[in-house]
């Protein structure tokens, strides 16, 4: 049993990467009846919408490639794209999580009490994201050799 990105066996990446296709779809259809209702939303909200299911596009796209990764050990490992489901992951959900709250906050009748633990989880997601970023640039920075390093 071979083992591709994050440990996983490749019958994990595989059901992994189905399961993101089928949320793909999912999202896909809502996007398009987003899109065509008739209701005036506003452009800003369309654009968010469209940038969000790019995102997980582009993270369902990801995964599908460590899929087959994981199957066919003559494709050459992209260990870049190790890194950047978990960023992608982080970034989707700082993305979504500020129109969540503020469904929320207009749905308990702008109660700030209620909203406090959606903004508490929304901060700790965006400085998770920030982080994650810093390990990755701190780690390519250690992983050169001294005659590449930069000179001040």
């Amino acid at each position: 049993m071979s083992v591709g990105a994050y440990g996983l066996s490749s019958h994990a990446l595989v059901c992994l990467a189905l399961l993101q296709g089928i949320i793909q779809g999912v999202l896909m259809a809502l996007l398009s009846n987003f899109l065509t209702s008739k209701t005036n939303h506003p452009i800003w909200l369309k654009i968010y919408v469209i940038f969000t299911n790019i995102l997980t596009g582009l993270q369902t796209v990801i995964h599908v490639i460590q899929a087959f990764e994981s199957i066919d050990s003559a494709i050459p490992q992209a260990e870049k794209l190790v890194l950047a489901a978990p960023v992608l992951t982080g970034l989707i959900s700082a993305l979504v999580q500020p129109y969540f709250m503020h469904r929320c906050w207009r749905i308990y009748q702008r109660r700030i009490i209620l909203v406090i633990p959606l903004v508490l989880l929304w901060i700790t997601s965006f400085v998770s994201i920030i982080s994650l970023l810093q390990g990755i640039f701190l780690a390519q920075t250690f992983a050169r050799p001294p005659s590449q390093a930069m000179r001040i």
